[in-house]
């Protein structure tokens, strides 16, 4: 087994992750996650979820205070619209590691 256990639990989690760094730089994202978002890992790590998701940046920022002071977020489900896709609602959690 060559996969470190962290990285096969992430992998196999039925739902979408996405790790970022304390500016909110994407690190990390699981299969799920670019299926969800139908994203490929090259576009995404790096970038700034922000970036990634420009209508949340003013909650990424605001929900990101919230974790550097060891909080946690949590939303039941909130608009995600995308280009002119069709508004996805989308349930977000945000803890500090």
């Amino acid at each position: 087994m060559d996969t470190p256990p962290f990285d096969q639990l992430l992998t196999h989690l039925p739902m979408a992750v996405a790790l970022t760094d304390c500016d909110l730089r994407v690190r990390y994202v699981n299969p799920r996650w670019l299926s969800d978002y139908q994203l490929a890992p090259e576009t995404v790590l790096g970038v700034p979820l922000g970036d990634l998701f420009p209508t949340w940046a003013d909650d990424w920022a605001r929900i990101r205070e919230v974790c550097l002071a060891g909080g946690h977020h949590r939303d039941g489900e909130v608009p995600l619209q995308r280009g002119g896709a069709p508004v996805d609602w989308v349930k977000r959690e945000a803890r500090p590691w």
